[in-house]
This record gives C-alpha cells, structure tokens and sequence, in this order.
C-alpha cells in the first residue's frame, strides 16, 4: 500500500504522507491483489520523474491510467499509458510492452505515432473543461501522457450513488460546459468518440472535466477491423460501428445527446444499430419538456445530417429550456448589478458636487427667494473678461447685502422666434452700479456708449437701475425670416 518517494512514505491511493502500512489513515486505500493483471507496479517511477500509485478507473481498451506523484513539482498528476489490449501487453511484474505478434507491431506502432501525435495537440488546451496535459514522453517502448490530477468522481459514478435521474437543470448544467470545451477540440480539427458519463468527471466542487480522449483511436480504428467495435454501445452513433463510416463533430454531438438522455431517464439509449431496424426511442422520464425531449431526440438522429451541426448550436439549444427560476435567478443577477452600477454613479455625483461645493462654495450662500446674497468681500469677475488677476474694470468686491445681479451685469433680453424679447429690457451693468444703495427716486447718472445719461433710480422687476429721463427711441427688433 505505501510507497516511497524521496525517502518519504506515501500511500498509492493519494498520495498522502503516511505511517500506516496496510491501510491509509487519509483515505482507507488498501492494496489488494485485483490490481489489473498487465498495469505497472505500484511504485515504479517513469521519466525519472514520476512514482506510480493506484489505478484510476477501469483500464480501457487502449490504455491505463495511474494516479502518481511529480517529485519535481511535488504534486499528484494522472499519468495515461498506451497499452491497446488486443495488440501489445506486458508480462507481469515487468515494465516492458510487448506487442502481441509481427502482425500487431505496425498497428501497434502507427497507434503509438497518433498517441504521441495527440498529445502535442492536446498540451495545447487550457479549457478548464479538459483534462489539461501537462508532458508527455515515451518509455517502456510505449508513451505516456502527463494530466492534471482531479480529486472527485465520475458522472457515472455518480449517478450511480444517486440512483435515480437528474433535473432538467442539472443534467444541462453538467453538459454545456461540456460543450463549451468540445467546441475547442473540433475546432482543431479532432473528434473525442467516446464521450459518456464514465467519460465525464465531477471535482469536489461539482466542476465536469472531459476525460479520455481515445487517443490513438484515429489510425487504430482505420486500419483494424477488431478496433473498430471498441466503443460503447447506447453512446455510439451507427457510423462509428462501420469502418469506413463519416464521422465528425456531429459523432461527438450523438454521443452528448445520449448523455443527456441517460442523465434525464436513467436508462441507457438503444444501440444505434439496434434503432435503425426499429427506432422506439423516447424520453421515459415524464418530467422532462416536450421541447427539451425533443431537442435531445434531434441530436439521437440515425442519420448525421439531421444533428445539430456544432456543439455550440446544440449547447444554445438545450439552453432555451432552463428552468424558469434559474432564469429568474439569472436575470435578478443582472439587474443588482445593474443597481450596483447605478448607486456608483449616485455616489460619484455625489462626491463631485460635495467637492465643487467645498472648492467654490464657500463664498456663495443661500437665502430663500429667487436672489442668492454674496457675502461681504467676495470678489466677482464680470463676464467676458480673461482672469489675470484684479482689476477695476473687470472685478468689484461685494458690500453687506449685495446680490449677484448687483455685482455682475445681466445679459440683455434675447428675441424669441417672432422678434419679442422675452421680459423686460435688462439694464447695463453702469445703470444698475448707479443706483447701488440709493432710494428709488433719488437722482443718479452714468456713463452711456456715447455721452452721460441722467435719470432716476427705479426697480424694474427686481432690479434697481438708473433710468434715463429722456431715454432714447428704441428700435423695434424685426422678426428673423
């Protein structure tokens, strides 16, 4: 059960340090005599590198896959090795693979060229829905692929534990991530061809990963007859039961279609071979929509052609049948961030005008009414003039009591549409510097554009201004045509 690592015990089932050496104190892990007939020895290290522990899985038909452990970068990996059973093995207590014949040892050679072929492809992906690998290299006269090691279950598995059929919800949240990373893969041009949910691993945190590419699966099942049935019948569409069938990423939406099914009824799909003679075919769990049963029956098609064309097309179609609750759920999350945004900007505002306020509001307060009284000392700029410091024809200093529209001039009235102005005239900013502080009536003159104008002090509105005695005929604006 334990094995050594750099002069350190550490139990083969996961890699725990330990001190038991029979059974593990982290995870009971037993070493036990099933372990498969033809698998590597817990303990041997590959590449220098790697110490093997346990089995993960059943070992398939085209390999085994071990947990052990990276002495390099301290961590547990899963490490896959090439070993098609029907064409090599390798005797017992050895690390050699053998092929089986003369005649196996070019199938088993050009397998071992796409295995490797693969992996290059493969370290490539950083989906967080595939099962990322790390290195790979050959030994042993076969190959090896380096993985990330996740702690969790298959969905087998777990379905299994469960023992009865997932949610609409469930099943399609397993799935699309599924997909997602399907996508990716086909886009490079290579199909999978034997997605299943023992295919299919859940981590601890309820994340599914993609496993067990096949591999070699490419020139293996052209080039022998025997390796061409090595699939997994219920999840397998009929061309992958013919040698020389078309297959493509429509094979790999079969194959998600009928695990979909099986999530959704806990039954697994009559084999395509059998439908083609009879096809009854349908969802047994009455829970499940008819749009849902329908969607999922189109990606069942016997034929390719009828399938949805592109794992993101039929994501986007099992999309459309999310519960009305987590579509609730989704859409109340869109609208607190919306709110979130909203009072961020409230806020911003906020703190804008408390900071204009304290940068330019000191000098100005407010008194009820329309007139905002300046306090006494502020200076003011009259409009149109640049500020380049104080001066007496651009800047007058406020006394007790002012108001703005006695320290700055008002615009003149402007017309509207028909000529009118709108209010009254507005009087220069010297008519009104006149009268700052005499009674109305009281006589008060001022410089005019063209000579010095004499007259009386007077409120017009609000406003206490000189008016001319004798004022001047005042053309009437023409209308703008």
């Amino acid at each position: 059960m334990p094995i050594t690592v750099d002069d350190t015990t550490r139990c083969a089932g996961c890699m725990a340090i330990t001190t038991e050496p029979t059974r593990c104190e982290h995870c009971g892990y037993e070493s036990g005599s099933d372990r498969y007939l033809h698998a590597l020895a817990e303990g041997t290290c590959l590449n220098h590198r790697f110490v093997v522990g346990r089995i993960l899985g059943k070992p398939g038909g085209y390999g085994i896959t071990y947990l052990a452990w990276d002495k390099t970068l301290n961590t547990a990996v899963a490490i896959k090795e090439f070993l098609p059973q029907r064409l090599a093995t390798r005797t017992p207590g050895d690390t050699e693979i053998v092929p089986n014949s003369a005649d196996d040892t070019s199938v088993f050679e050009e397998g071992l060229f796409e295995f490797m072929d693969e992996a290059r492809l493969l370290i490539r992906f950083t989906h967080p829905n595939i099962a990322r690998v790390r290195d790979f290299f050959q030994e042993n006269g076969t190959a090896y692929m380096v993985m990330d090691y996740y702690e969790g279950h298959s969905l087998g598995e777990h379905m299994a534990k469960r023992q009865k059929a997932l949610t609409m919800d469930e099943a399609i949240a397993y799935l699309s991530p599924i997909l997602d990373g399907l996508g990716e893969v086909h886009e490079a041009g290579y199909i999978h061809r034997d997605i299943k949910p023992t295919n299919i691993y859940l981590t601890h945190e309820g994340w599914p990963i993609l496993l067990d590419f096949g591999a070699a699966r490419y020139a293996l099942g052209d080039q022998t007859q025997s390796l061409t049935v090595m699939l997994t019948p219920g999840f397998a569409p009929v061309e992958q039961y013919l040698s020389r069938g078309k297959q493509g990423p429509w094979t790999d939406i079969y194959s998600c279609a009928a695990t979909l099914y099986y999530l959704l009824s806990g039954h697994k799909p009559t084999s395509s071979l059998d439908r083609q003679d009879e096809d009854d075919l349908h969802t047994l769990n009455p829970a499940v929509s008819k749009g849902l049963s329908k969607v999922i029956m189109r990606g069942l098609a016997l034929a390719h052609t009828e399938r949805p064309a592109s794992a993101a097309t039929f994501k986007k179609m099992l999309g459309r049948f999310r519960n009305k609750q987590v579509r609730w759920r989704t859409s109340t999350l869109a609208a607190l961030r919306w709110l979130a945004a909203l009072l961020a900007l409230l806020c911003v505002v906020a703190l804008t005008t408390a900071a204009y306020q304290a940068m330019f509001g000191s000098n100005v307060e407010s008194r009820p009414g329309k007139t905002i009284m300046l306090k006494p000392g502020t200076t003011t700029e009259q409009p149109g003039h640049a500020s380049s410091g104080p001066s007496a024809e651009r800047t007058s200093r406020a006394s007790e009591g002012d108001t703005i529209e006695q320290i700055l001039p008002l615009p003149p009235a402007r017309p509207n549409a028909e000529g009118r102005a709108f209010g009254p005239p507005k009087p220069p900013y010297a008519a009104i510097a006149a009268c700052n502080g005499k009674p109305r009536g009281a006589s008060c003159h001022f410089s005019g554009p063209h000579r010095e104008i004499e007259g009386q002090c007077a409120t017009l509105g609000e406003i206490n201004a000189c008016i001319p005695r004798n004022p001047p005929p005042r053309e009437r604006p023409t209308a703008p045509r």
